[in-house]
């Protein structure tokens, strides 16, 4: 008795889920052994073909006009270098004050480290063209959470905040 066993000799390993681009090439599929495959998209930009690994979002949030942000964490499953685009701003022309980020993440080495003031800027009250835009690379231990907290200095004023996590290919 033999067993036909999936991607040993010429039984292909098939995906169990799989995204395909409006070619039909095969884009990101989820394997039944549990293996990813993750191809690079190509796309066209001034005749010039480009192809290149895709980045893939690890987590996000979006807040509108929320005046009761506090912290945000996100664990992060592989050690790998991650990149956090923070957008942050007053939602209006109202109030007074200032709002600052904070992010804490631990190396691969296990060190606790925290990026804040001065080099994240405060979003100041009362003018919603007062924003802040960073995007930033964190070398992040598997398994350890990137935390972006916030704090506010004077009044609490509605902030619009959008986060996003991604891993680099």
């Amino acid at each position: 008795m033999s067993l036909i066993q999936e991607g040993a000799g010429n039984v292909p390993q098939q995906a169990f889920v799989q995204w395909n681009d409006p070619q039909g090439n095969r884009l990101i599929s989820l394997n039944r052994d549990g293996s990813i495959f993750c191809q690079g998209v190509g796309f066209v930009s001034g005749g010039a073909l480009l192809v290149g690994p895709v980045p893939i979002v690890q987590q996000s949030e979006d807040i509108v006009a929320g005046t009761a942000f506090t912290t945000l964490s996100f664990t992060l499953p592989l050690t790998t270098l991650y990149q956090i685009t923070l957008y942050y701003g007053p939602s209006g022309s109202s109030g007074s004050g200032s709002w600052s980020p904070t992010v804490d993440w631990t190396d691969p080495s296990g060190n606790n480290l925290t990026l804040g003031s001065p080099y994240l800027g405060a979003a100041a009250a009362g003018d919603p063209n007062n924003l802040q835009s960073y995007s930033i690379p964190f070398f992040v231990k598997g398994g350890t959470a990137l935390v972006l907290s916030g704090a506010y200095t004077g009044a609490v004023f509605p902030m619009n905040i959008s986060v996003r996590v991604v891993a680099m290919p």
